[in-house]
This record gives C-alpha cells, sequence and structure tokens, in this order.
C-alpha cells in the first residue's frame, strides 16, 4: 500500500543526518612555490655545481691569478676546495629540496628555509676565513649583506610556507 507521497509502505525515504564539514582553507596563491620547485631551485643546483668548478679550479682569480694568490696565500687553495665541495653538497640539498616541494613532503618548507641560512652562513664564513688568510680589507658590507640577505628570504619563505602548512602533510 501507498502513503500520500507515492512511497511504499514501511520504506523510511529520510535523508542521511548532515556530515560536519571541515573549515575550507582558503585558496592562496602558489606563483612562489611553482618557481622554486619547478624552476629556482634547479637553476640554484645548477649555478652551485659551475660554482663548485669555479672554485675549486681557482677560476675566479682570472686565468693567471690563481696561480699568483695560490703561491701567496697557499691556505686560499684549501679554502677554496672546500668551498667547491660545499657547493657540490649544496647540488644535491637543492635537488632533494625540489623533489621534495614537488611531492609536498612535511620537511619541503623547513629545507626551503634551511637552505637560505646554509647559504648566507657558508657565505659569510668563506669571507671571514678568506680575511683570516690574507689579512687586509675585511669584508663588513659583505658579511651584512650576506647575512642579511639570507635573514630576510629565510623569514620571508618561513611565512610563505606557514600560510600554507595545511598542504605540507606527506
Amino acid at each position: 500500500m501507498n502513503n500520500n507521497y507515492g512511497a511504499p509502505q514501511g520504506v523510511d525515504y529520510q535523508q542521511p543526518p548532515m556530515q560536519p564539514q571541515m573549515p575550507m582553507q582558503p585558496q592562496l596563491p602558489m606563483k612562489w612555490f611553482k618557481f622554486l620547485a619547478y624552476f629556482g631551485l634547479w637553476a640554484g643546483a645548477v649555478l652551485n655545481f659551475i660554482m663548485a668548478i669555479v672554485y675549486m679550479t681557482g677560476g675566479h682569480y682570472g686565468a693567471l691569478g690563481a696561480s699568483l694568490v695560490y703561491m701567496v696565500f697557499p691556505a686560499m687553495k684549501t679554502l677554496d676546495v672546500a668551498l667547491g665541495i660545499v657547493c657540490f653538497i649544496m647540488v644535491a640539498y637543492g635537488v632533494i629540496t625540489a623533489l621534495s616541494l614537488l611531492k609536498f613532503k612535511a620537511i619541503a618548507p623547513k629545507l626551503v628555509v634551511g637552505l637560505y641560512i646554509i647559504t648566507g652562513v657558508v657565505n659569510v664564513l668563506y669571507q671571514i676565513i678568506g680575511f683570516a688568510i690574507i689579512g687586509e680589507g675585511f669584508p663588513i658590507v659583505d658579511v651584512i649583506v650576506y647575512a642579511g640577505v639570507a635573514v630576510l628570504w629565510a623569514v620571508l619563505n618561513k611565512i610563505y610556507f606557514g600560510k600554507r602548512a595545511h598542504l605540507f602533510n606527506k
């Protein structure tokens, strides 16, 4: 027998209870993320690779400059080779960071911030150790600029990725 609504008797056509809705995260622009993940970190890895070779060969002193610098300041060769090795390590770090971003790994934002901090520390240490070896012309402006830029980029990326933390949970 049918009720007034045309449904068979004994069948309950009640709608299921409403499920609680999760609050929607606002859609945030992802241009910086895309730039880093698809270009910036890869370009940085290539540049670090090139700079590793340049420092390890003394190419930054010019054609005849390296032999002269290393003759007068032999410890500079050790410093330059060490920086070259660090640059090779930064190649791997940059690639790992890019891949982590692309996979939305939870550690990816920390890797980005760490990349800027490490780069700043390495640049500042190179300037200070180079001064200690050569002994004149302390590069105070360079040290301030390298440290300031590293801190600025680290803070800006911390804020940027902090607002998008919900995306990085794998």
